[in-house]
């Protein structure tokens, strides 16, 4: 039940031509970041996306010609538990699988007419460094004294890469078809201050601070510190307050919603984002602090799928506008990769009955036709060979005998429906 540290994964290779183009093309069981000579690849979050992976597996396509050079190169890929073997819903981890695995083909055209490929095997290295736990629904535990140096570099002027073990090789699932992304990815769209200075809450060994954005938003906080090395700070996500001011969290049931930091001792001061996690909050629980914080210590990161907006609207009725803004933050909120019903407890599925009641006004808010059409995919791979349609889709294998019944299931209708009506898409 507990989770494991992340794996990163590292290939040098050197090209002895003049690069006409390159492309990277990636997926993961799991999700993954990936870099080549130290340079991050793409702005998508929680690549792959999350599919039924017994099924369907998304790979991502990028154009990484000025990230090559001539003689020495290295590509460097970490990848997080995700939807794959981190936790969902309820259930626990493991559920497709049981640990991230990588699937990656480097394609390099020279200018004399050759092309080098680049795959993913045994001669790959892989090692554990900072990310000692990644988990959706849990959180992410980092420990910046284990960061790994220069481990997306090629080894120039006799500097070694040490404590790297031979990657292991794994048989593609069987009856997964691998497809390219056909829908808009997760990527990071604003970025939010709190809206005064963090309140103290007196606690016993230490006090806590509570910063407050103002706002129920989904998606990380960056942290900027600076103290004592091997010391942790602690951050825990809510949505609201209890009577005494502290953060309230009996409605997150089992699902942890907390990220550590351990600082590396950096005089100069350190910054930690997480990667691999995301949480649903207004509020931010801070534990560890040796020094009273002011706000500038965090900063929310709003994440959601990339769907640009559709309309704006504003009236002369204060309530309605903020009515309004209401649907619009709960769409941004439940639309990380797939609709979903909640973005905070342990749930975060793909409620059939959620989607379809919530698709035509998703569709007006906001360009996400392919969302939609990536999610009706979803159903299709849910349904049962009878041809019932389950009540969550991606589906999850424990969930493979729950009928939707009516409202849920007529989703598999109507939510095709609504695209062809906002998108003329037959």
């Amino acid at each position: 039940r507990s989770p494991v540290p992340s794996p990163f994964f590292r290939k040098e290779f050197s090209m002895d031509g003049d690069i006409l183009s390159a492309r990277l093309y990636i997926t993961s069981l799991g999700i993954y970041e990936a870099s080549i000579n130290g340079s991050r690849i793409g702005e998508d979050i929680f690549a792959p996306g999350w599919t039924d992976y017994h099924k369907r597996i998304q790979y991502q396509t990028y154009d990484v010609t000025n990230h090559l050079e001539k003689g020495a190169n290295a590509i460097g890929v970490i990848v997080g538990d995700g939807w794959y073997c981190g936790h969902i819903a309820w259930q626990g981890r493991q559920i497709y699988g049981d640990r991230p695995k990588l699937l990656a083909q480097l394609e390099i055209r020279l200018t004399d007419g050759s092309i080098q490929t680049i795959t993913t095997d045994e001669t790959w290295g892989t090692n554990i460094g900072p990310i000692l736990e990644s988990d959706l629904l849990m959180g992410e535990a980092y420990d910046a004294r284990l960061e790994l140096s220069a481990w997306n570099l090629p080894a120039r002027s006799g500097r070694q890469v040490e404590g790297w073990s031979p990657a292991i090789s794994f048989p593609h699932p069987d009856g997964a078809v691998l497809v390219a992304q056909n829908t808009t990815p997760v990527r990071a769209q604003e970025e939010l201050t709190p809206i005064a200075e963090p309140a103290l809450k007196w606690g016993w060994p230490a006090h806590d601070w509570i910063f407050d954005f103002g706002q129920n938003l989904v998606g990380r906080v960056r942290l900027r510190v600076r103290g004592e090395r091997g010391k942790t700070i602690m951050l825990r996500y809510g949505e609201t307050l209890d009577d005494n001011g502290k953060l309230y969290t009996e409605n997150l049931r089992s699902a942890r919603q907390t990220d550590y930091y351990t600082l590396k001792g950096d005089p100069d001061g350190e910054t930690y984002e997480s990667r691999f996690t995301f949480h649903g909050f207004r509020y931010v629980e801070v534990k560890g602090l040796t020094e009273p914080p002011d706000k500038d210590l965090l900063t929310a990161i709003v994440l959601h799928s990339d769907n640009p907006p559709a309309i704006e609207f504003e009236c002369s009725d204060p309530l309605i506008n903020q009515l309004q803004h209401n649907i619009l933050w709960g769409w941004k909120g439940n639309s990380v990769d797939v609709p979903t019903d909640c973005p905070q407890r342990d749930e975060r599925l793909g409620w059939t009955g959620d989607g379809q009641v919530f698709a035509k006004t998703a569709t007006y808010l906001t360009d996400s036709a392919s969302f939609f059409t990536k999610w009706i995919q979803d159903l299709a791979d849910a349904q049962f060979d009878y041809g019932a349609i389950p009540s969550v889709a991606p589906v999850i294998p424990m969930l493979k005998k729950s009928d939707g019944g009516a409202a849920w299931s007529d989703a598999f209708i109507i939510v095709p429906w609504t695209v062809w009506q906002q998108y003329d898409d037959r």
